[in-house]
């Protein structure tokens, strides 16, 4: 896909840049009047090991607002048990070569999501999803739940920034020989 794609450079905002979950849940507040600043609490990402699905969390021992949180877990965090687990002799002859030049873009590619506030207090707690939770994975939203402590009063808000980008789940499939679909094919619209 060339650079200049429109859908590519939402994903890369949508991570790293401007039009991150930070600037979203700012947009929201200045449309409410509210000055408070955004905190994130957490995040989630599910991702395929060889054997299963797993679910992998953070929470935050203090709140944060730095929006890139989502993107700086996946590198430090899931990356690496990712590739350590798909390269793993048995599993790379199954799956063939490029996992550890292509793993490190692949996201997007999956099921994720942050825990944010608009106040200083997880009371008020959202879970931001982009939607892409499967059965046959077995994470469910009640697991992801339960991974948090959240309160009953806790919504779900799917946002179309935090959606799975069928480029790069398509690739991932293809990498992995998952022959299971999680994403949508419409995806986040290039907006």
């Amino acid at each position: 896909m060339p650079e200049d794609n429109p859908r590519r450079r939402s994903f890369a905002e949508s991570v790293l840049g401007s039009k991150d979950p930070a600037a979203i849940l700012r947009a929201r507040e200045k449309a409410q009047g509210s000055v408070a600043s955004p905190r994130f609490y957490g995040c989630f990402i599910v991702a395929p090991l060889p054997e299963r699905w797993e679910l992998f969390t953070k929470r935050f021992a203090v709140a944060t607002a730095n929006p890139n949180c989502l993107g700086r877990y996946w590198q430090e965090s899931v990356l690496p048990v990712l590739l350590r687990e798909w390269t793993r002799p048995s599993v790379a002859l199954r799956v063939g070569s490029g996992v550890e030049d292509t793993f490190p873009g692949l996201v997007t590619a999956f099921p994720r999501g942050v825990l944010v506030a608009q106040s200083g207090s997880d009371a008020d707690c959202e879970i931001w999803h982009g939607g892409g939770l499967a059965g046959w994975m077995n994470v469910s939203v009640r697991r992801i739940e339960a991974a948090f402590d959240a309160r009953q009063d806790w919504r779900w808000v799917m946002t179309e920034e935090l959606s799975c980008i069928p480029e790069n789940a398509m690739r991932a499939a293809e990498l992995l020989a998952i022959k299971r679909r999680w994403w949508s094919e419409d995806g986040p619209s290039a907006a």
